[in-house]
């Protein structure tokens, strides 16, 4: 799902998602995510996007304006624009568009309360990520040791390993790593990702729901495979 566009949807915070944009043509970002909407209304209606540029070139005011306009027509809210060029700050405050700087804070207080075990491949969580946390594993491997709640999200540059049910938004190759997999005891979330490409809950079929399943990516798409005597695939 929204391959090969001007633009990739990334995890930014526990409540809002980034669209990065990947080239200056706001015609074409403006088509495709649009057209990214009709696939998948239900990630894109009420949610909180901040946007980036990945790309140095100056973006004047009236593309600013343009990119807000294409955002909220489809429901959702601009909550800033993030640049690392002051001249590009300045003119995302001229346009009257919160600036959103780079922030590094601290994991939320109930993981730190859990059992987080640094290894040099992997993260390892122990219990119940409860809703509205985000754990992100970066340049390493996630691996969940309980439930993953709705509202919650597991992102990793690598792979992702739930040994529970995932139940809210699991996010791999989050770096862009079309390799990555993600395990999953119990099969039941509100997201999938891997390196960008997303597939939602409506999107899967009830055969997977509830059941050990595994995905990862082949020919541009995601499979999903259950894990039993008899494997089973589905292409996205």
């Amino acid at each position: 799902m929204f391959l090969n566009q001007s633009f990739e949807l990334k995890a930014a915070s526990l409540q809002y998602t980034c669209v990065r944009i990947k080239e200056i043509d706001i015609t074409k970002f403006e088509e495709d995510f649009a057209g990214a909407y009709q696939q998948a209304p239900k990630l894109f209606r009420n949610g909180a996007f901040i946007v980036e540029f990945i790309y140095d070139d100056f973006v004047a005011s009236n593309k600013l304006k343009r990119i807000r306009k294409a955002i909220e027509g489809v429901g959702a809210t601009l909550v800033g624009m993030r640049s690392n060029l002051s001249a590009q700050r300045d003119e995302i405050k001229k346009t009257g568009i919160n600036v959103i700087h780079n922030n590094k804070t601290d994991l939320p207080e109930q993981i730190k309360r859990s059992q987080v075990i640094s290894g040099p491949r992997r993260l390892m969580v122990q219990g119940k990520v409860r809703s509205g946390t985000q754990v992100y594993a970066k340049d390493q491997d996630i691996v969940v040791c309980g439930d993953v709640s709705h509202g919650s999200e597991i992102i990793a540059s690598g792979n992702i390993f739930i040994y529970g049910a995932v139940n809210g938004k699991a996010i791999a190759g989050a770096d862009g790593d079309d390799n990555a997999q993600i395990f999953c005891q119990e099969f039941k979330p509100e997201l999938i990702s891997i390196a960008g490409t997303y597939i939602v809950s409506d999107d899967i079929a009830s055969e997977y729901q509830g059941k050990s399943v595994s995905a990862r990516m082949k020919d541009k798409k995601i499979i999903l495979s259950v894990f039993s005597s008899q494997q089973i695939e589905i292409n996205f």
